[in-house]
């Protein structure tokens, strides 16, 4: 196995020395990325397993690593973060047959095993649909299949709305170049309320910007929103837009084919969106119609049936404690 492995990386190594894509055609070199870029997810899945079995065996502690996450980013040059994603990937890929198969064949990213392991592991059932998502969609597609079968497969939808807010951090760092970093996880209504008062500012210095006739990529333009949010605050109540099936607000946590999502952020807990629905005080909206008030805008396209609490006019709308 040794010398298989290294005869193939010394003769990959060569390939990479004597390649010139400047002599290629276009199509060519096109089809060559491809190639190439099944090997990377190849050797991503063996780098992994590897890691893995060295995780499991300890074998890092010898060499005075405070994990073996710390061990892996060390050899092979790539992040912490990274490097303990690829641990937690191999280790729920043991329970995932046909998505560890997928990935050792170069049919998967490390980024879309990883994605799949996550949702899998809460919902083992939806491992085949997860796969199927990953072969027909992009990565914010299977992102986005993985959150919805996340949130069916909570077991208590009071619990998980918990563990997001606990799970709230921040972090500050300067970079080797002397920039001002930041890095946050929040709640996703909290997320979805500062995002909305952030792209609010954005826009704003965007289309001064615009008038004044400069053009700098969008993220220079979120910098300066972030900044003027800290510095002046909102430019008017954040405006959140929740989506959700009556019936799942009723029985506080939903099954197969329900919604429960902020717009634009995806799916949430169903206690959350009460809490949202309980500030939003909203007072009744028809079906296709919308009303809002102080920041949180209700969808009534999704709702079934009249809900105990409801005080608007017209059945179908929810507004528990009005």
């Amino acid at each position: 196995m040794f010398a298989l492995v290294e005869t193939a990386v010394a003769d990959l190594e060569k390939v990479s020395r004597e390649l010139e894509p400047r002599l290629l055609e276009g199509a060519d070199a096109a089809e060559l990325v491809e190639v190439v870029a099944r090997g990377e997810r190849i050797c991503a899945s063996m780098k992994a397993r590897l890691a893995h079995r060295v995780q499991e065996t300890r074998v890092w502690k010898g060499d005075a690593y405070r994990s073996g996450a710390d061990w892996l980013a060390a050899t092979t040059g790539e992040t912490i973060a990274d490097a303990r994603r690829a641990l937690e990937t191999a280790q729920a890929l043991e329970e995932l047959p046909a998505t560890s198969e997928a990935f050792a064949a170069g049919e998967l990213s490390a980024t879309q095993a990883a994605e799949i392991a996550g949702a899998a592991k809460d919902a083992p059932g939806a491992e085949g649909q997860l796969l199927d998502a990953a072969a027909s969609s992009s990565v914010k597609g299977l992102r986005d299949r993985c959150r919805e079968v996340r949130a069916a497969s909570q077991p208590d939808d009071a619990a998980w709305a918990r563990r997001l807010h606990e799970t709230r951090r921040a972090g500050e760092w300067t970079d080797p170049e002397g920039a001002y970093n930041i890095n946050a996880r929040l709640a996703p209504d909290v997320g979805a309320r500062f995002s909305a008062a952030w792209n609010a500012h954005t826009d704003r210095i965007f289309r001064q910007a615009r008038k004044a006739g400069r053009r700098e990529p969008r993220a220079a333009y979120l910098a300066d929103g972030l900044v003027a949010l800290a510095a002046e605050g909102p430019l008017k109540p954040p405006e959140v837009r929740v989506c959700v099936d009556q019936t799942a607000l009723r029985r506080g946590y939903v099954t197969g084919g329900e919604r429960c999502e902020i717009s634009g952020a995806g799916p949430i807990p169903v206690a959350m969106a009460r809490s949202l629905l309980d500030d939003a005080a909203i007072t009744g909206a028809g079906q296709g119609r919308r009303r809002h008030h102080r920041g949180v805008e209700f969808d009534a396209d999704h709702h079934r049936g009249p809900a105990p609490g409801t005080r608007g006019e017209v059945p179908g709308v929810w507004g528990q404690g009005l």
